[in-house]
């Protein structure tokens, strides 16, 4: 089916998403000890993903010195 959905409409719930996601993937990444502008590849929608994945598997800073 195709629905005729207004370009704006469009823009504005992308807008509002990335308002939503973006500031939290920002301090992820500040708080590993990485460029906080990494957070904005969670707007690209498989580098996200992937970006996600490698900051939920990579080693935290609160983790030096705990046991594995």
């Amino acid at each position: 089916m195709y629905f005729n959905i207004p370009a704006g409409a469009i823009f504005v719930s992308l807008l509002v998403w990335a308002i939503i996601f973006v500031p939290p993937h920002i301090q992820y990444w500040k708080r590993t000890g990485h460029s906080p502008y990494l957070g904005l590849l969670v707007v690209i929608p498989v580098v996200g993903l992937i970006s996600v994945w490698v900051l939920a598997l990579k080693e935290w800073p609160s983790e030096h010195g705990r046991e594995k």
